[in-house]
């Protein structure tokens, strides 16, 4: 009797867990759906369309620094080939990379920590991750976004963990994932580079011990010279180009400034805005920040075993997602980027580390504190996260203005036309790929080309796909491209039209012919 009575037990719990979990999926991905997308997510789906065709080396695009070249762009060019050029690809694929981040850090949470201690600290980390407020959910769930880069040094530092003289793939697969993480984005040196050589540096200094530290940052600096191999080699068979380039480093007299958006920032991601709700919003923020506080103990903690010499592996992994999380935040004071809330991204790479290491410390932190006193405190804080992730699966999901221009222009039969960079790509996919609106901007001599994130063998003209509108946002005004610039480029409009935010100029001719030649 006891027997079936256990057994129905552990049928119910089992079926509460996959409701749950099935539940929790749902959640997410109407989390993944919250960001509306813009021309930069858009035009990572376009180059997954070029990848997918055989233009493996993206043959003619002109990329900024962070191409996510062998990150993101092999998924979305998988994405492509199965499901064809359509919206949901901005978030699905996202969502993807943001699941396989869930799933390896309650891996490595778990990782030397057996027994109920290690699946405690794995549920940390699930929580901190998993149960995102609506400030992460935007965050990390849009693409590109660095998270891709995190979760390749995140499986990096695992496989450093793992390797030694007897099991050199560690330090094959290390070196792997590093490399492909310095090709598409200089973010990796940063977060992935920088804490290996820096935790190897430590470890020999502290130990005189060469061998293990001397290894790891020969993995380190192998990457940094394959990486830029690969890059030359692309140049050599007329793969991409690269435009532009990172902003620089900033002075101290900026540090000071960017404080306030830093601790905003960090509040954010978070979810721990005191005073931005209601008294009950403030209860739960507060909440998230106890998340927080942990992850900062256990960064501490972890960066002072390192230093003070202890020599186990679970310690070398503990201080390098220390050294990952801490290169995030000064990357964040020290680089030209961060100078408004869209900065939060570049945060993310810190906050994934530190919620593995809060899981990974968790149980040895807090074993201390009485069972009474934690079980209870426990219950609360998770159901403060339950609560905020909850809202945010409920969230209305926000109409991206493109998608009403898009079926506009395809009910009129305007399939072909130019538009300023952020009305282009963003257009092109939400009408997937049936209205085609290719980035322009005013250059010495008229409208060209913008090509930035793009690739010049789009404007070719074809008499039989005539160009015959151009679309631009009047109050939010980009690359020059008006309706003054559009007239001295390709003559009066026949007619215009307002739509939502947009203002729509056509024209009853191809007007591909005096797109003036691209200046650069």
């Amino acid at each position: 009797m006891k027997a079936v009575l256990r057994k129905r037990i552990v049928s119910g719990l089992g079926l509460i867990g996959a409701l749950g979990a099935l539940a929790w999926l749902l959640g997410v991905r109407h989390a993944a759906w919250l960001w509306p997308g813009q021309s930069d997510s858009a035009a990572v789906v376009l180059l997954g369309k070029d990848m997918s065709q055989g233009n493996v080396a993206l043959s003619g695009w002109l990329l900024p620094v962070d191409t996510y070249w062998l990150t993101d762009v092999p998924l979305y060019a998988a994405a492509v080939a199965a499901r064809g050029i359509v919206p949901g690809l901005i978030h699905d694929v996202p969502l993807l990379i943001y699941l396989g981040v869930i799933v390896s850090a309650i891996l490595i949470a778990r990782a030397g920590r057996p027994g109920i201690g290690g699946w405690a600290g794995a549920a940390v980390s699930f929580v901190l991750l998993g149960l995102l407020g609506p400030g992460a959910a935007v965050t990390v769930l849009h693409g590109p976004a660095h998270i891709s880069t995190a979760l390749a040094c995140l499986l990096a530092f695992a496989a450093l963990r793992w390797a030694s003289a007897r099991t050199p793939a560690g330090y094959l697969l290390a070196g792997f994932l590093l490399t492909i993480a310095l090709v598409g984005d200089p973010m990796a040196r940063v977060v992935g580079l920088a804490p290996v050589l820096g935790a190897a540096a430590i470890t020999a200094v502290r130990h005189r011990a060469w061998s293990r530290p001397a290894a790891q940052a020969a993995t380190a600096v192998a990457a940094v010279v394959a990486s830029q191999a690969i890059r030359v080699g692309v140049q050599i068979v007329g793969g991409y180009t690269i435009g532009g380039g990172a902003p620089g480093l900033v002075g101290p007299a900026e540090w000071l400034r960017k404080l306030p958006l830093f601790l905003s920032s960090l509040a954010n991601i978070f979810s721990g805005q005191l005073g931005s709700s209601s008294s009950f919003g403030d209860l739960l923020a507060a909440g998230h920040l106890a998340g927080l506080l942990l992850v900062v103990l256990a960064g501490t903690v972890a960066l002072w075993r390192l230093i003070d010499g202890a020599q186990d592996r679970e310690a070398w992994l503990d201080g390098v997602l220390a050294l990952g999380a801490g290169a995030t935040v000064v990357a964040f004071f020290l680089s030209g980027y961060a100078q408004d809330a869209t900065a939060i991204r570049y945060l993310s790479p810190g906050f994934i580390f530190g919620a593995v290491l809060a899981g990974r410390l968790a149980p040895r932190l807090l074993a201390p504190v009485p069972r009474r006193v934690l079980a209870p405190v426990a219950v609360v804080l998770f159901g403060v996260y339950l609560i905020t992730f909850a809202d945010v699966a409920r969230s209305p999901l926000p109409l991206n203005p493109a998608v009403p221009l898009a079926g506009w222009l395809h009910d009129r039969g305007l399939l072909n036309g130019y538009g300023a960079y952020w009305d282009a790509h963003i257009v092109t996919l939400m009408s997937s790929d049936q209205v085609r609106v290719l980035p322009v901007l005013n250059g010495p001599t008229g409208l060209e080309p913008s090509h930035w994130n793009s690739t010049l063998a789009w404007y070719p003209t074809h008499p039989d796909k005539p160009v015959n509108f151009l679309v631009f946002e009047p109050l939010a005004p980009w690359g020059g491209v008006d309706e003054r610039s559009a007239t001295a480029t390709f003559g009066p409009p026949d007619r215009a039209e307002t739509v939502g935010r947009y203002r729509v100029l056509i024209w009853d001719h191809d007007v591909a012919p005096q797109l003036r030649p691209a200046s650069r």
